[in-house]
């Protein structure tokens, strides 16, 4: 067996597995490490040569796995026992990797803004790869214009505009645009940190696509 695509995602393929056995077959998270290892032993040198070959960067909830479960499980709209166990399992697992230094990276999100976390993320893959820019929205300044019902947000922002250079984005636009390249039907049922990543993505892929834009203003707030 070659190393390939199938073989990619590691270490998360040992971590995933070892879940899923753990709550299968009702195993400690020790046992369960142990048989996903002896399932996986056949191709362990395929494995290995494709891990080599790949930068794993892992993003953590929190450096407490029970924190880090309860904030996974707080992004889904329902949860079952089984699917519980799994995340809970999937922690455990996750931890137990980072501990072997099997990432090369780890950042730890715990609450912070998707802003900081993307500049973080883009600053440890910028020196391996040049098509990952070396910070979040680089050069770019935004604001965003927030208030009632006819408080001059949009006055603000047109005047913005053709004075200062601004180009005007619709928050709801940015959002809707992400989700659909996403596959997330109906982006406001979702938790609002995953919002809030959409509306990231949706402003880095307008910034990179009108690189001339470096002054943005963002409509509304509320």
């Amino acid at each position: 067996m070659h190393a390939s695509h199938n073989l990619s995602q590691n270490p998360s393929r040992e971590v995933s597995l070892a879940a899923t056995i753990a709550v299968r077959e009702q195993l400690t998270p020790e046992q369960a490490a142990y048989r996903a290892q002896a399932l996986l032993e056949p191709y362990a040198e395929d494995l290995k040569t494709a891990e080599t070959r790949e930068r794993a960067i892992l993003l953590l909830h929190h450096e407490d796995p029970a924190t880090g479960t309860a904030r996974a499980l707080s992004h889904e709209k329902s949860v079952t026992p089984t699917y519980a166990d799994y995340q809970h399992h999937l922690h455990l697992q996750i931890h137990r990797l980072v501990a072997e230094n099997r990432f090369a990276d780890v950042i730890v999100v715990d609450g912070r803004p998707v802003a900081a976390v993307q500049d973080d993320l883009r600053r440890r893959m910028h020196p391996h790869t040049a098509l990952v820019p070396a910070g979040c929205l680089p050069g770019v300044r935004i604001l965003a214009l927030g208030g009632m019902s006819e408080s001059g947000k949009s006055t603000a922002g047109e005047y913005l505009r053709t004075r200062h250079g601004y180009a005007r984005l619709k928050i709801s636009y940015l959002i809707e645009d992400a989700a659909h390249r996403a596959g997330i039907p109906d982006p406001y049922s979702i938790a609002p940190v995953v919002r809030a990543e959409l509306l990231l993505d949706g402003l880095d892929r307008y910034a990179a696509a009108h690189h001339f834009h470096d002054r943005l203003t963002l409509e509304s707030l509320s």
